[in-house]
């Protein structure tokens, strides 16, 4: 789950960083500018190493939970 949610937050921190590159020629340069290239180049990293927290934290919540209330019973029967 972890890995799960860290590739798909650097996968969205990777989009919001292509739309902040398409924004770039609107900022009218100066220190918004540098900003804008430090943004794109570490964001993201930081999207993908957030979301793996999450989803560690999130599936240490659910093993926690399930333990304590004896999680999800399924049964399954074979079809022809």
């Amino acid at each position: 789950m972890a890995i799960f949610l860290g590739t798909y937050s650097f996968a969205l921190g990777l989009l919001f960083s292509l739309v902040t590159l398409l924004m770039l020629p609107f900022t009218g340069g100066g220190p918004a500018l540098m900003g804008s290239f430090i943004y794109v180049a570490i964001m993201p990293f930081i999207h993908g190493i957030v979301g793996f927290l999450g989803g560690v934290v999130s599936a240490v919540a659910y093993n926690i939970i399930a333990r304590m209330t004896g999680g999800i019973e399924m049964e399954f029967t074979p079809t022809e």
